[in-house]
């Protein structure tokens, strides 16, 4: 049974005083902190305010745990929308990614980390769309920049022929890209195996089914489970990167032209 909002922020208020081992940061004038859990296990927590009309709505600092009360992400919104500097975390607790938001884009300079604190890439935005990245002009291909996928397939420890086999679909926003669960059909640099998984974001989404091929970069997670998953799904990395293509022999050409990478 699903607990009234009421009820579940009276039950988790000794929780709330720490946000990831640290002070809650304090609601705006007019908001209070609400403590959610998701289907998928995760907890929401964040501040809301009430409009007249009665509609809830986020409002000062959010954060994100996972089931085991690791931080996956903070933030905050302005009037409902994502606003300020926002920060994704991996498994370890290291930063993934971070960066501004306005409105539900990303607007201005991103940074990604590999799990060891190495800088993967850094990124600049103008409402939501890549215009630099390592501080070089970026050129499109399709509805996504090629040189992008390219490049966190040379940066990947680990490239492989993949394919799709289960798609979740998202909002398509900045917030909730979708997820997207490969299989290995052949790995090519390291030793990736099972499934691996990646947003709907990260990948050029024309064509994308059920079955496409594509070459990946991707970065290992071992036993890591998607709990957004119809069922949960174990996967043992995340994709960085990936160029569809037709066939895996294409595969196999664009990975002969992308170089040996690190």
């Amino acid at each position: 049974m699903r607990l009234p909002r009421s009820l579940l922020l009276l039950c988790c208020l000794p929780a709330l005083t720490a946000w990831a081992g640290e002070p809650h940061p304090a609601c705006p004038k007019g908001a209070l902190l609400h403590s959610e859990q998701q289907f998928d296990g995760y907890t929401w927590r964040r501040c809301e305010r009430v409009e007249a009309s009665g509609k809830r709505v986020s409002h000062g600092p959010f954060a994100e745990l996972d089931g085991q009360g690791r931080l996956q992400r903070r933030g905050g919104y302005t009037d409902g929308k994502p606003s300020g500097t926002w920060t994704t975390y991996h498994p370890n607790g290291t930063r993934k990614a971070a960066g501004p938001m306005e409105g539900n884009t990303f607007h201005g300079l991103w940074t990604e980390w590999f799990e060891d604190g190495r800088v993967l890439v850094t990124k600049e935005y103008e409402h939501g769309r890549l215009v630099r990245q390592n501080g070089r002009l970026m050129s499109t291909f399709g509805d996504g920049p090629k040189a992008d996928h390219a490049f966190y397939i040379q940066r990947s420890r680990q490239v492989a022929i993949v394919r799709v086999v289960d798609i979740l679909p998202g909002l398509q926003t900045a917030l909730d890209p979708g997820t997207v669960i490969f299989e290995v059909l052949e790995p090519l640099r390291g030793t990736p195996a099972g499934r691996v998984s990646g947003h709907v974001g990260s990948v050029t989404t024309t064509g994308v089914e059920v079955g496409t091929v594509a070459l990946a970069g991707i970065e290992p997670e071992p036993h890591d489970v998607k709990e957004v998953m119809h069922p949960p799904q174990r996967v043992e990395g995340r994709v960085t990167g990936v160029i569809i293509v037709p066939s895996v022999e294409q595969a196999r050409q664009q990975a002969r032209t992308l170089g040996p990478g690190r």
